[in-house]
């Protein structure tokens, strides 16, 4: 590989003849060609440089050199080997299908099958979603009837106040028996004439 990338830079370097570089610098070339050719002798030293340099940045970063060496070792193997390389049927094209198409109808079924998972564990959840739902609006309608049954209720108390009344006192309880607990005014004061007269509160 390392005269892979020499070639490299032997053919991108003949690009940037001299000839080239004075045509581009034609008014510099016809006054002083001498320093024209210096000034692209340099030029030419420094973009070799830089060159090189970035090749063997790139190459310590992706370790290059180990991989171009072994690259390096297949390449000679393949020249000692006498028989032919891999083709069962001669045809790169029907081959590689052969090889690739098994694998790919593989990885189908596989995503077909994580698909349709995934759409079964969908259609539960949208159906728990509908059920809770429907709970929901069952809870608002017993809700909504309650809140109906206890308005028409207290309407009613309202509106029939002494009946309330009769009800928390209980029905059992007459309007006569308590009048007769206690005497009419009438015989109270009877009575205090009465004990008067006879003397008994005076002798007290």
């Amino acid at each position: 590989m390392c005269r892979v990338f020499k070639m490299l830079m032997a053919f991108s370097f003949s690009t940037y003849s001299y000839h080239r570089f004075a045509k581009c610098y034609s008014r510099l070339y016809k006054v002083q060609p001498e320093l024209t050719k210096c000034v692209y002798n340099q030029f030419i030293a420094h973009l070799q440089t830089s060159f090189r340099e970035e090749i063997q940045d790139l190459k310590e970063e992706g370790n290059l050199s180990v991989l171009f060496k072994s690259l390096d070792e297949l390449a000679e193997e393949a020249k000692k080997r006498s028989t032919p390389a891999w083709r069962p049927s001669g045809i790169p094209e029907e081959d590689i299908h052969s090889a690739v198409v098994p694998y790919l109808l593989k990885q189908r079924r596989f995503l077909q099958k994580a698909i349709k998972e995934k759409e079964e564990a969908n259609s539960r959840l949208a159906e728990a979603v509908l059920a809770g739902r429907k709970r929901i609006a069952d809870l608002q309608e017993e809700i909504r009837k309650s809140k109906e049954e206890w308005q028409v209720s207290g309407a009613s108390q309202v509106a029939c106040p002494s009946v309330h009344r009769d009800n928390l006192l209980g029905a059992h309880q007459q309007p006569g028996r308590r009048r007769e607990m206690y005497p009419p005014p009438h015989t109270c004061l009877q009575t205090l004439v009465r004990n008067i007269q006879s003397g008994g509160i005076l002798a007290e």
